[in-house]
């Protein structure tokens, strides 16, 4: 009786050191990542390009006059959000069922950690601090398809956008021009493929030797064959969604900004700077300077207003990144990051998984 009580109390002490250690390593992360945040958003607000002046574009004339498309813009920030959510949960129902509003929460966590990394990479790991431990895999592999899948609108719209503008602007031999759209859009149809057969990834890693026992990622990658035509078309179908609100919502601030530039160049070349931004990883800073410098390039064949250019180059950021990684840091410091750290059971990515063999089965 004494060595069982004595074992029980020892078993407690445990319990309770990792409870206490798993929070206090929560205070410190989430402490960290608030100053961090803090730090990033500062260093935007101070920046301030030559001919940038931010009280001059919003007097009040241009707000009473032009203040609508300004407006409009904004009342399209939880339309884009929407949309990316919609089209990860269309990846995400394989793992793991997961409402709508805790998914869009967990988009919006993505934001605020995406600001700190290169491209944005850092939003795998923001969605998964918002959902459940059993959620982790699912989500991250969730994240990875569904940027793909924007990767098919990006490139098939950047491609045209860049050869539309290359052949107005510049000297640039016509078979280039050609050969350059031709690999934009057959990238686009290759990704696009890829993307329909998914599914053949879980067959594959039959045959991959791994030095661990390979259940533990059978169990995974066997999810990839629940994927249907019809889940993949919606997808790609949110993506495409998204990409035009996101070229729309750029258009409205140009001309919110007093930037006058014929609505289909203005597509071409919103098209062709999402698509060169995007394929260059900076740091957060450095790529927010890159958008202005991209945005001089292509607006200045149009106009001379490097403020209105700059303007709504910033702008853009402010409104879809900016404030809503706000609310997402506050989803982040409400949520319990302690099942994390104290490895709690994945009760529901086992749930929506089912057993190891249920799977095997399939492969």
């Amino acid at each position: 009786m004494r060595c069982e009580s004595g074992y029980r109390l020892q078993n407690k002490r445990k319990i309770r050191f990792g409870r206490g250690f798993s929070q206090r390593l929560s205070i410190i992360f989430k402490a960290v990542f608030v100053l961090l945040l803090a730090w990033i958003l500062y260093r935007h607000t101070r920046l301030n390009p030559e001919g940038l002046n931010w009280s001059l574009l919003f007097s009040g004339s241009r707000l009473r006059e032009h203040g609508h498309w300004l407006l409009l813009a904004a009342v399209l920030v939880p339309v884009n959000w929407a949309a990316e959510t919609l089209k990860w949960q269309c990846f995400l129902r394989a793992y793991s069922q997961v409402s709508f509003l805790r998914a869009f929460a967990a988009v919006l966590s993505g934001v605020s950690v995406s600001l700190f990394t290169p491209n944005r990479i850092g939003e795998y790991g923001g969605r998964i601090l918002a959902l459940d431990a059993g959620a982790a895999w699912g989500a991250a592999i969730s994240t990875v398809l569904g940027s793909l899948c924007q990767w098919v609108a990006l490139l098939a719209g950047g491609a045209i956008g860049a050869y539309v503008i290359a052949a107005q602007f510049t000297d640039t031999a016509p078979f280039i021009l050609r050969s350059f759209l031709m690999l934009g859009l057959g990238l686009s149809a290759v990704l696009a493929f890829a993307l329909f057969n998914v599914g053949l990834a879980a067959g594959a890693a039959r045959k991959i030797p791994w030095r661990k026992p390979r259940l533990w990622w059978m169990r995974r990658l066997a999810a990839l064959r629940r994927y249907d035509n019809r889940s993949i078309a919606a997808a790609l179908g949110w993506a495409a969604l998204r990409y035009g609100v996101y070229c729309l919502q750029y258009y409205l601030l140009l001309r919110f900004f007093g930037i006058q530039v014929p609505a289909g160049m203005a597509a071409a070349g919103i098209a062709a700077i999402f698509l060169a931004q995007t394929s260059i990883p900076l740091p957060p800073l450095a790529g927010l300077l890159a958008r202005g410098e991209l945005a001089l390039a292509v607006w200045g064949q149009f106009t001379a207003e490097t403020a209105g250019i700059l303007a709504a180059a910033y702008g853009l950021f402010i409104l879809n990144l900016s404030l809503p990684s706000l609310v997402g840091a506050m989803i982040i410091l409400r949520s319990n990051l302690n099942k994390f750290w104290r490895h709690e059971p994945k009760t529901l990515e086992n749930h929506t998984l089912g057993t190891p063999s249920d799977h095997m089965d399939g492969l």
